[in-house]
């Protein structure tokens, strides 16, 4: 759970997957002060579900060391945020900032692959 969204885990049954369902909501003062889709409706997005949950969790949280024990794991961490973050700036059109890159917003999948979340913040950049 967020200030702005709360999180679900959902079974999908056909085909068989499981996802993150986020369902964000609005508060007071974005209905008064803000003019854009978020402001006028309710929001639900749905993404891959993340097992290993975030970086952040994964090196500081109750289970830090037991999760990232081995440095290969953490180096392929590393590797798929620089590509995530290369294929943001360079091969998006136009390119994207992300503006929030931190280790809770690094999710890991089942078999600890990085994924960069949290667009909140992120900006075009017009060349």
């Amino acid at each position: 759970m967020g200030s702005t969204e709360i999180i679900f885990k959902a079974e999908i049954h056909r085909p068989h997957s499981i996802v993150a369902v986020k369902k964000f909501w609005r508060s007071e003062a974005d209905i008064e002060t803000r003019d854009d889709l978020l402001a006028e409706t309710d929001i639900m997005m749905v993404n891959e579900y993340m097992p290993n949950g975030n970086l952040g969790e994964a090196i500081h949280g109750k289970q830090a060391g037991k999760m990232l024990v081995d440095w290969v794991s953490r180096y392929n961490i590393v590797v798929g945020v620089t590509h995530g973050l290369a294929y943001l700036h360079h091969d998006c059109h136009p390119p994207v900032l992300h503006c929030d890159v931190q280790s809770t917003n690094i999710l890991l999948d089942a078999s600890f692959e990085a994924r960069i979340a949290d667009f909140g913040l992120a900006r075009t950049m017009l060349q």
